[in-house]
């Protein structure tokens, strides 16, 4: 078998990658690759790149959206399980009022160490289905209690000495998750509050110059005005979503040609 030889990245290649990725699912994009450059990227080369690049592509895959329901909502049992289904499915049912073996051992204020390492505390009994949270990580109640108020949302809670057993009000430290994620990428390294609050000034750096790289251009094929999304891009959104529709209609109409041309190939 035939070794496939290793794509090399150009800057063409980069820069049309970039244009295309917002928007379109990962099938897309390795499509509309495959158009333009005859190298069909497959879905481990199309999910680096996004990382590599700093690209997004907005869409949640096979995710519930906003507002979509699941189509078997508000639908008897009956009509979409069989019988025999329904009856096997019978004794492992809740019944009401029915709490789990693993929540009796426990009561409210005790504390517990999860699969990840962090404590929790037990902060109510599951006794109705108004109870929606029975335990809460630990260091989450001493930040609180520390702050007076919740923790802000979109924010995370991070040990400053990487230590998941110091619960001290000084080692626990509220920070956005986007510069999280900002920090686990880069792989920057924290080991108190003073080393995290550099690591958070590298982000806060890194993000103003590449909104500086962001600034209002006039596009190479139309010579409208238009915000770029990634700091290479010379072309408009418009201008993008044309040639990209004007060469998947070119595509579908070589592929009908082809078919006519060998209706039984």
């Amino acid at each position: 078998m035939a070794k496939r030889e290793r794509f090399r990245w150009q800057e063409e290649h980069v820069a049309y990658f970039c244009e295309i990725v917002p928007g379109h699912s990962q099938d897309e994009v390795s499509d509309m690759f495959e158009d333009r450059f005859g190298v069909r990227l497959s879905v481990s080369q199309v999910k680096n790149a996004k990382m590599r690049y700093h690209v997004r592509s907005g869409t949640n895959g096979g995710q519930f959206k906003p507002g979509q329901k699941a189509w078997n909502k508000g639908v008897p049992a009956s009509e979409w399980m069989s019988p025999e289904a329904m009856e096997r499915c019978k004794a492992s049912r809740y019944q009401p009022g029915n709490v789990p073996l693993n929540a009796k051992a426990f009561k409210v204020g005790d504390e517990r160490v999860n699969a990840d390492g962090y404590t929790e505390v037990k902060i109510a009994e599951l006794t109705s289905k108004e109870v929606k949270k029975v335990w809460k990580p630990k260091h989450l109640i001493v930040w609180e209690r520390e702050h007076g108020c919740k923790v802000p949302d979109g924010h995370a809670v991070v040990f400053a000495d990487q230590d998941k057993s110091n619960f001290d009000p000084s080692n626990l430290v509220a920070i956005k998750r986007s510069d999280l994620v900002q920090i686990n990428r880069m792989g920057l390294a924290y080991h108190d509050p003073e080393s995290l609050r550099v690591c958070l000034a590298i982000i806060e750096l890194n993000r103003v110059t590449r909104n500086r790289q962001l600034t209002p251009r006039a596009c190479s094929q139309c010579g409208a005005e238009f915000t770029p999304t990634f700091p290479s891009q010379r072309r408009c959104r418009s201008c993008i979503d044309s040639e990209q529709s004007f060469r998947r209609s070119q595509a579908n109409r070589d592929r009908d040609e082809k078919r006519k041309e060998h209706p039984n190939g």
